[in-house]
């Protein structure tokens, strides 16, 4: 009788795939805070002459739109993949070949900023407006789903990087450190290089 016992008291406990286990008497109990989700923006990244020579100077066209609309002072990013070096060899040139290519909005053009801290280089940018543009715009300095692009150079890295490392990135990002949302997100698969 004690091994039909156990055995109800074991199948009582056990639980089939996707049903509910219920703890009677728990002793303790705990609670983790879920996280929040990233909208989807389209990121289309453009090799223009195919130049895939490992060490090759290469341009870039980079396209964007994101699903959320761009508010001023929101902070929008493109990260490079591990090789892909976005600034000048001397300093001079803060973000290698930018230009301008489309940008639908009267907010003036964005000014890029580059860096290349320890790991991948990243191309940062702020939409900036006094307050009579944002009360005009009612704060929204690019509209949800309306493309913009621009061109940047580079070299290609003398070895294709991982596979985990090979992927473009775009993100925009709202709010200050103490309140930091990520919004939207983006990828793009890079281009294979071939050695010289």
């Amino acid at each position: 009788s004690s091994s039909s016992s156990s055995s109800s008291s074991s199948s009582s406990s056990s639980s089939s795939l996707g049903s509910p286990v219920v703890v009677k008497d728990a002793i303790d109990a705990g609670s983790v805070p879920g996280y929040g989700l990233a909208a989807n923006a389209s990121l289309n990244v453009q090799n223009l002459a195919g130049q895939s020579f490992s060490s090759a100077k290469v341009s870039i066209a980079i396209t964007l739109s994101f699903s959320t609309n761009v508010l001023l002072d929101d902070t929008l990013q493109v990260e490079g993949p591990q090789g892909f070096v976005f600034t000048g060899p001397d300093g001079t040139d803060p973000c290698s070949g930018f230009e301008w290519v489309l940008w639908q909005s009267i907010v003036p053009h964005p000014v890029p900023s580059c860096s290349c801290p320890l790991g991948p280089c990243i191309l940062s940018m702020s939409p900036r407006g006094d307050w009579k543009l944002a009360r005009a715009l009612d704060n929204v300095a690019y509209p949800a789903g309306i493309s913009f692009r621009f061109l940047l150079t580079s070299v290609n890295p003398p070895f294709d990087p991982p596979i985990a490392n090979a992927y473009w990135r775009a993100l925009h990002n709202r709010g200050d450190e103490q309140a930091y949302r990520v919004l939207a997100v983006g990828v793009h698969r890079s281009w294979q290089g071939r050695p010289l």
